[in-house]
């Protein structure tokens, strides 16, 4: 939300902070907040941290076998028909 409104600094404290409690402990639910890294990173024009925190979900994704009828599965599909600009899941 805080991104949407320009303050990616405060967004990615966030995240920051998030991502410090969750590390090492809800590894699911890491790769959720990976996947709201990348839409903040892609918003404040820094394609390689987006790259890297969606590759870090896409890992997190593979490695928990969270399919598509997941959560993290649909976040990641709905980022990546975002990012390849067809605005649809691939």
């Amino acid at each position: 939300m805080m991104a949407e409104f320009g303050d990616f600094e405060c967004a990615r404290r966030l995240l920051d902070e998030g991502e410090s409690q969750l590390r090492d402990a809800w590894t699911y639910e890491l790769g959720r907040l990976l996947v709201r890294r990348f839409q903040v990173e892609t918003l404040a024009g820094d394609p390689p941290a987006a790259e890297d925190a969606l590759a870090e979900a896409q890992a997190i994704a593979t490695q928990l076998s969270s399919g598509p009828e997941s959560g993290l599965g649909q976040l990641l599909l709905e980022v990546l028909g975002e990012r390849d600009g067809s605005g649809q899941a691939p």
